[in-house]
């Protein structure tokens, strides 16, 4: 919880490798959960992008 404030990819659309999804936030095991529609996969390695969006849309990150 204390880190989720501070994850900027939180709720972003990501590519990861191959796989299109919606970041959700990082596991135990500092994987990151990637939000799909067949469910939450876990990356644990490998490139991470993020693809822009329009940025009326984006969410805004939280103030530390």
């Amino acid at each position: 919880a204390g880190y989720r404030h501070r994850d900027l990819l939180f709720g972003r659309d990501v590519r990861a490798g191959t796989l299109d999804g919606v970041a959700d936030g990082v596991a135990a095991n500092g994987a990151l959960r990637l939000r799909r529609p067949e469910g939450v996969q876990t990356i644990v390695s490998g490139e991470v992008s993020v693809r822009l969006v329009d940025a009326a849309a984006a969410p805004r990150p939280m103030p530390c």
